[in-house]
């Protein structure tokens, strides 16, 4: 039997690794994207270009005749919105997996941006086809889903701001806020991409439309702006290392007093961050797999470059510099390692997964680009080649949707939670190794003991943490804050991987702690006054005590608490009851305590420093627990909720 085409465009290697993953279809169809490819697409290229006006006004009011004659033609053949899996979307999808798309992704980037748009698989169009699908009403799938669907319009995500540090979401300043039937959009966003193509309909635009909110993950939203609507002015188009990727560009835009109908509002108020992680996560594999298919392209043209008979420098054929032959060896290693990357199986890879491709293979298919201007000289600099502006294109993937030190910065954080792990099982398997040198009678050589003896099994265990009481107060504070706000029992196995979590330096973000940059500052300044007040509202306060144990009816009781009550309360009753609590609405340890000393007259008191200042429990008001001499102190309130929490109570 022949070898699949694809071989050419891949190794064979990588090929006999996924090969049996593909499905007869998607095979079947793979082969067709190659040979329309190479039959339709690559032949029609410098048509492409030769089609748009250099006119600085006609070039963004064309419509590219070929484009649009081949769009028709890979419509007519079933080669259209490949990238639209049936698993993830049954109604608009095509049974193809992600990793069957990856392979054809690659393939089609062999023509730069022409081959995904051809086949309706290109940026933005791509996510915001799939934010519709996921997210969309079917009023809103009706009116613009199915047009792009169909290739009949395209579309534009405006999330990136001017004066804005973009790379953090929850800088952004547009403002979107409802008015009676209306929503009405105030913002100033740059490099917008495809809003300058005259078949952009519609704008996706990102805003904050609750910036009060004490969430800052809650305060935005994504609202449908038709790209005609009055207001929408498009101040110019940027350019990319002076290309400007006429007619789709990446556009400055002002929206000034945009009204579009209350419909128009994505999934609801306050889900602006689940749209755009559940957007960018697919975007971002998507790019990866065209980088992948630009530095084989590359890596392609560099080898004819080489072996090109009639070029020789210094009496040798460019091919026998051992400098030549080290780019062509490392751009190959490059290339198969990135395509590692790439998820192969359920959904469009996990989140670490994506961060680490996400900077490894525009970086890796930048470096492949580089070399293989090196070896064309000049002309790999000029517009005979397709490599400059190609490296211009990657280049932005360094930046876009997330630049490269974020995506370091979660992976790192996220291997570093691997450490506390890592370190049991060290320490396991060095007990093991002593009990195994005693044994045989040979002296344990990394043993800590004095004299050559072996250290006890205490002590080798000794960094793990065997006693909530045996805490500092600032560390059991934040476990007791993790315990309420986690959706996870702790154990004594767990403990010291969970306190590790759970500690935050006060009133500090810990920009380089390996915690979740999302996790709550005040998780490590709950006081025992904060639990008395907590347990004073519930007690006053039946609504709330309701809506604490999510058994309140009355929508309204969050929002009404949270506009009237203090931050400060606010964060307790979070960090309280940030996740279900038991059907039969029992207490949490921390206020078990607080309703036992209640009941028995015991006065709690605060017998630490914060802040530079001496708290006690009056200072917050809290009195009613004040009627006899007796008190409990912070030690001895620790040790109460250490004991509750290993009293096999479960949190959920």
């Amino acid at each position: 039997m022949a070898p699949h085409p694809v071989i050419a465009y891949t190794s064979e290697a990588s090929w006999s690794m996924i090969e049996d993953k593909f499905t007869p279809y998607g095979q079947d169809t793979l082969a067709k994207v190659i040979k329309f490819l190479e039959e339709e697409i690559l032949p029609a290229v410098k048509v492409v270009q030769a089609q748009l006006p250099d006119d600085p006004v006609k070039r963004w009011q064309t419509v590219i005749p070929i484009i649009a004659e081949l769009k028709e033609k890979a419509k007519k053949q079933g080669l259209w919105n490949l990238f639209l899996s049936k698993a993830h979307y049954p109604e608009f999808g095509v049974p193809l997996s992600n990793l069957e798309y990856a392979v054809m992704a690659e393939v089609l980037a062999h023509a730069g941006h022409i081959g995904p748009e051809v086949m309706n698989c290109s940026a933005p169009d791509t996510g915001n086809m799939e934010v519709l699908a996921r997210y969309g009403s079917p009023e809103q799938q009706k009116k613009w889903l199915v047009p792009l669907l169909n290739g009949e319009i395209r579309s534009a995500f405006a999330m990136t701001e001017k004066n804005v540090a973009s790379s953090d979401a929850k800088n952004i300043r547009t403002s979107i806020r409802q008015e009676g039937n209306e929503i009405v959009i105030n913002g100033h966003k740059w490099w917008i991409s495809g809003a300058g193509d005259p078949r952009t309909k519609l704008h996706l635009v990102m805003g904050k439309s609750d910036p009060n909110n004490q969430n800052s993950y809650n305060q935005q939203s994504v609202v449908i702006v038709p790209a005609d609507a009055p207001g929408v002015k498009i101040i110019r188009p940027m350019k990319v290392l002076g290309y400007d990727d006429a007619p789709e560009g990446h556009c400055e835009i002002i929206y000034e007093n945009v009204r579009v109908p209350l419909g128009n509002l994505i999934l609801g108020w306050g889900r602006g961050f689940e749209i755009i992680q559940g957007r960018l996560g697919p975007g971002r594999i998507h790019h990866c797999m065209r980088s992948i298919g630009i530095a084989q392209s590359a890596l392609n043209l560099m080898l004819q470059r080489v072996t090109d008979p009639g070029r020789k420098t210094f009496g040798k054929y460019l091919h026998e510099h051992g400098t030549v032959i080290a780019d062509i060896a490392k751009s190959r290693a490059e290339i198969e390692g990135a395509r590692l990357l790439i998820d192969k199986y359920k959904a469009k890879g996990a989140l670490k997964e994506i961060g680490i491709a996400k900077f490894v293979v525009p970086s890796m298919a930048l470096g492949v680009v580089d070399r293989a201007m090196q070896a064309f000289g000049a002309e790999g600099l000029s517009q005979d080649t397709e490599l400059a502006a190609r490296w211009a294109g990657l280049r932005t993937l360094r930046i876009a949707d997330g630049p490269d030190a974020v995506h370091i910065q979660q992976v790192g954080q996220r291997e570093l939670r691997r450490a506390p792990g890592l370190v049991k099982r060290a320490q396991e398997l060095k007990k093991k190794e002593n009990e195994l040198l005693v044994k045989n009678g040979l002296k344990a050589q990394y043993s800590t003991g004095k004299k050559g003896q072996l250290a006890s099994s205490s002590a080798a265990s000794s960094s793990t943490v065997q006693s909530h009481a045996t805490l500092p107060p600032a560390k059991m504070r934040a476990l007791i804050a993790l315990y309420h706000q986690a959706d996870s029992w702790i154990t004594p196995e767990n403990l010291a991987e969970k306190i590790d979590q759970a500690f935050v330096p006060k009133r500090t973000t810990a920009p380089n702690s390996v915690l979740d940059p999302g996790l709550n500052i005040f998780q490590g300044q709950i006081l025992l006054s904060d639990l008395q007040k907590t347990k004073h509202h519930m007690d006053v306060s039946p609504k709330i005590a309701q809506w604490d144990r999510n058994q309140s009816v009355d929508t309204t009781v969050h929002t009404n608490w949270s506009r009237s009550g203090s931050k400060r309360e606010m964060k307790v009753i979070e960090a309280l009851y940030g996740v279900s609590t038991s059907a039969t609405g029992e207490l949490s340890p921390g206020l078990q305590v607080v309703q036992e000393a209640s009941k028995s007259g015991v006065l709690i008191k605060e017998d630490y420093k914060r802040d530079d200042s001496f708290l006690e429990s009056e200072e917050d008001g809290v009195q009613d627990l004040q009627s006899t001499g007796l008190s409990m102190n912070r030690s001895s309130f620790l040790t109460v909720c250490s004991q509750k929490l290993f009293a096999g109570q479960n949190p959920s």
